[in-house]
């Protein structure tokens, strides 16, 4: 039984242990991915392999443009770019 549920649960089958609600089912399934990427960090070489990757990403991040120092006079982007105008008629 999920921790928090509060319904009363009968399985059906002798290998269920969860409540078959839909809700349920999906925090049960939330908790042991959770649980399966601890397990997975507890890993050496997947340790060695994320260290790389963040040392990777800081040293992008060096080298990637800045932006814009004063953000409250930065240029519309997207959509508002084409109907933003600062002239009034």
């Amino acid at each position: 039984m999920r921790k928090g549920c509060g319904r009363k649960y009968q399985p059906r089958r002798w290998n269920q242990r969860y409540c078959q609600e839909p809700e349920c089912q999906r925090e049960v399934r939330r908790w042991q991915a959770a649980r399966r990427q601890a397990r997975r960090r507890q890993d050496v070489v997947v340790k060695t392999r994320h260290a790389q990757a963040e040392k990777q990403r800081r040293q992008r991040a060096k080298v990637a443009p800045k932006t814009v120092e004063n953000p409250d006079v930065a240029p519309a982007r997207g959509h508002a770019a084409e109907n933003f105008s600062t002239s009034r008629h």
